[in-house]
């Protein structure tokens, strides 16, 4: 690190840490109830009956695909082997400074060794230069970058929490718009209702055999499963099944503009709608949907109308581990049928308060990643020595430095950094 403001040096890691690998803990011996945490490549991996350090030190991770990653560990715990202990000088760094440059700052694309099985060796991690300020400033700087990051978490999680109310906005301005009080502002109606079976063809797709090349190969007609409607509109496949296929099976071609509903799916996928932006046949576990009847303004308010019961149409799925629809549910569903003007009025004012959510979650997003940036600028700051004022008193790291490697030689030599055994 070239220009480093004024009172800091550069210092190895091996000149200002104590460095070692722990050895491994059997997996047998690892207990879920131990009263010391062991901590491994992924954190905290087990729990044990002794301990091999009594206070927090830093570990980075030096092997397998965590390479690199660090944690803090608590008082009194056991490292096990995949990691390295790395434990600043007492007196000459804090704890959280260390912590900040080696999550945040550190590369260690250059130190670490290996592609199959990617290791960071002490070795490899000795000649590393590490900067030190004066540790009163280090002080100042770690108080400055927590409270920064404590304002910067609070943003990140309530920004987080917007995607979950976009969805609870937009259920309840369809649960309002199918009410009658989006568009006339009375929850009252006198709205007939129908069942969907009464206003369109209500059928379903199939599999064609996974062993008959002959349904696949070289296909040309676009094949979705359940898994698009996450998408909401289709517009692509990720299979295509022939002409054969379609004449052979109880596949069917459906035209652009149906809709499909996911029958089976795990996790969300069960009971959600989307539409066919593309002519495609479907397998089994979608029901397509095609309306066919003139008191319907468009498949568009039909869409939205099952978007607003996906939750009633998901609790109305039988079965045991895993519940699915079936066609006679969906074809039983019943829609209110107001009048077409009425019709066209709903779906304008659902797509209208849908943009405005839509925009403000857009929002919501970039906010989101500019505080990742913020982030990352702040830390940059912090380590060029620009976050907090100097002060001309501050010992200067390298007479800091100077007299540990006085205190070092003097001191008797023995076995360091490995803290005590209980």
């Amino acid at each position: 690190m070239s220009g480093l403001p004024r009172g800091w040096v550069e210092a190895r890691l091996a000149s200002i840490f104590d460095m070692y690998q722990p050895e491994t803990i059997a997996k047998s011996d690892l207990k879920s109830d131990g009263p010391y945490p062991v901590y491994g490549a992924n954190g905290v991996i087990g729990r044990y009956d002794r301990y091999n350090h009594e206070e927090a030190q830093l570990l980075v991770t030096c092997r397998g695909a965590t390479c690199g990653a660090v944690n803090v560990t608590a008082p009194k715990s056991w490292v096990n082997g995949n990691a390295m202990v790395v434990r600043p000088l007492e007196g000459v760094m804090e704890l959280r400074w260390a912590e900040y440059y080696f999550r945040g700052v550190a590369d260690y694309s250059k130190i670490i060794t290996g592609t199959a099985q990617p290791q960071i060796t002490r070795q490899n991690l000795d000649p590393v230069l590490f900067p030190v300020p004066p540790l009163a400033e280090q002080k100042r700087i770690v108080a400055k970058l927590d409270a920064l990051n404590a304002k910067s978490a609070r943003a990140r999680t309530e920004l987080a929490r917007i995607e979950t109310l976009v969805s609870r906005y937009k259920q309840a301005v369809l649960s309002k718009a199918f009410s009658g009080e989006l568009t006339n502002g009375d929850t009252s109606t006198d709205w007939p209702t129908v069942r969907l079976e009464q206003i369109a063809e209500v059928g379903t797709g199939a599999t064609p055999k996974r062993g008959n090349a002959e349904y696949y190969s070289n296909g040309t007609i676009p094949w979705v499963t359940s898994g698009a409607v996450n998408e909401g509109l289709i517009l692509q496949a990720d299979e295509f099944i022939t002409e054969r296929a379609i004449q052979e099976t109880n596949c069917k071609v459906f035209p652009a503009g149906t809709l499909v509903v996911a029958m089976y799916g795990e996790g969300k996928t069960r009971g959600k709608v989307a539409v066919l932006g593309l002519d495609a046949a479907t397998n089994q576990a979608l029901a397509a949907v095609r309306i066919r009847s003139s008191e319907v303004s468009a498949p568009q308010y039909v869409f939205l109308f099952l978007q607003s019961v996906y939750l009633t149409l998901r609790e109305e799925a039988a079965g045991g581990v895993q519940p699915n629809l079936n066609l006679s549910i969906v074809k039983a569903i019943e829609l209110p049928l107001p009048p077409l003007e009425e019709q066209h009025k709903i779906v304008r004012r659902i797509e209208s308060a849908f943009a405005k959510i839509d925009r403000l979650a857009k929002e919501a997003k970039r906010a989101l990643e500019l505080v990742g940036r913020l982030d990352e600028a702040i830390l940059a700051k912090a380590f060029r020595g620009e976050l907090v004022p100097q002060d001309e008193n501050d010992e200067p790291a390298e007479h800091l430095l100077a007299r540990i490697r006085a205190e070092r030689e003097r001191a008797p030599k023995g076995r360091r950094g490995r803290g005590a055994k209980a």
